[in-house]
């Protein structure tokens, strides 16, 4: 069984933490990046922002929101 958060190393070797649904083929990456200004944020792959680099409750939050399974209602 994988550990559901992961740290992981990309092609140019930006560190990056993926995070798998625990009973769906689903995963998100989070990457903390130095954006205009030295100011920090944290992206998605994809580049969309999650929150600011100060914010590390709310990434940590959206992380805990995909590893949630399922509810029954």
């Amino acid at each position: 069984m994988r550990h559901p958060v992961q740290l992981r190393t990309d092609a140019d070797q930006r560190p990056y933490l993926r995070a798998f649904h625990p009973s769906m083929p689903i995963s998100t990456d989070v990457y903390w990046v130095r954006a205009n200004a030295g100011t920090w944020f944290f992206h998605s792959k994809w580049g969309s922002v999650l929150a600011s680099g100060d914010h590390q409750v709310s990434v940590i939050g959206y992380i805990v929101g995909l590893l949630q399974p399922p509810s029954d209602e």
